[in-house]
């Protein structure tokens, strides 16, 4: 499978450098990576969100969103290098990643001069190839182990695993960049982490918990951090629109995710859209006061959990409550000592 991917480089996809073999053992060369984006989250500040740093904050999304792209479809690999003997036409082939996070996106030095370097996905060792099929026969399903952090709910399901998972953990990875940018640490935020964390027993910092009722959900942190988010965009449409596209790539019903492909699209046209935006005034993110919605904009339509946050709301302080009543007397009326 690597192969076939090696064969199609990508610009926001590791490649390799050489391979050998010593002593019946292979190894692979890769280049060397200033930091994976976790570590580039806590040594980073984002800056003032001037023309040039929205403008390589969007590539970056893009150049992620298309590796994905890539990597599910294994580079579009042609047809006549996928061809087995007595084979007239090759299977639809493609792969899943399978732990998509920030320590497996590495940060590179760009070779524009960039100071914040060019994000690139990496490690492949999770990785499994579908032939001719959308999901993971069930034995390959049993391999596939990410971090349960960044899991999609489909993991529940291991007969029906896709390259639905990729999109999600994307979607948590682009929530997290997002945070970067407006919840900078030391701020007032008490970390994202930490709040998912909170949610559920296991203290895994997924992003998704089944409710008391048995129905799967994104986690109420997740929810409340998104509709946050929005409050601190003031008029800043691509951060709005990427936020917007977030909601349906973590999606916990698969059938109305975002596909890879879809999320392309949106991104390419989001880009398009800020290119204008930023040629009609270079300051607009900068000075979000100076900007003014255009009454013809056309709004699109938010994913469907945010109908269901006054719910899990309530049902996250009734667990709240319960425990608190759960509590011997003498905790719940002591008073703090003067």
């Amino acid at each position: 499978m690597l192969e076939e991917l090696y064969k199609q480089p990508h610009d926001h996809v590791v490649g390799r450098l050489a391979t050998f073999t010593d002593q019946h053992t292979s190894y692979i060369i890769f280049p060397l990576a200033r930091c994976n984006l976790r570590t580039f989250f806590s040594q980073v500040t984002a800056p003032r969100l001037e023309r040039d740093f929205v403008l390589w904050f969007f590539t970056q999304v893009h150049g992620l969103a298309d590796a994905v792209l890539h990597f599910n479809s294994l580079g579009s690999t042609p047809a006549s290098e996928s061809l087995k003997p007595g084979q007239t036409s090759a299977p639809a082939r493609s792969a899943i990643h399978g732990d998509i996070k920030p320590e497996n996106i590495l940060v590179f030095e760009a070779d524009n001069g960039s100071p914040f370097g060019v994000f690139k996905l990496s490690d492949f060792g999770s990785s499994r190839t579908l032939d001719n099929t959308t999901t993971l026969d069930p034995t390959e399903a049993q391999l596939l182990r990410g971090t349960q952090a960044y899991e999609a709910p489909d993991f529940m399901n291991p007969s029906e695993l896709s390259c639905g998972v990729d999109v999600w953990s994307l979607g948590c990875v682009f929530l997290e960049l997002i945070c970067w940018i407006f919840f900078p640490q030391g701020s007032e935020d008490v970390g994202f982490m930490t709040l998912r964390s909170a949610e559920t027993v296991s203290k895994s910092g997924s992003f998704w918990q089944i409710s008391d009722g048995g129905e799967v959900n994104i986690k109420w942190a997740v929810g409340r951090r998104l509709v946050d988010l929005e409050k601190k965009f003031g008029g800043r449409l691509a951060f709005e629109r990427l936020c917007n596209a977030v909601w349906f790539l973590i999606n916990v019903a698969l059938d109305r995710r975002y596909t890879a492909a879809k999320l392309v699209k949106e991104v390419e046209f989001l880009r398009r859209e800020l290119d204008t935006e930023l040629a009609e005034d270079p300051n607009c993110y900068l000075e979000p006061k100076r900007y003014v919605r255009s009454p013809n904009a056309v709004k699109k339509p938010r994913h469907p959990i945010w109908a269901k946050m006054a719910r899990i709301q309530k049902e996250a302080e009734a667990r709240r409550m319960h425990e608190m009543q759960s509590l011997p007397q003498s905790w719940t009326n002591s008073t703090p000592s003067q």
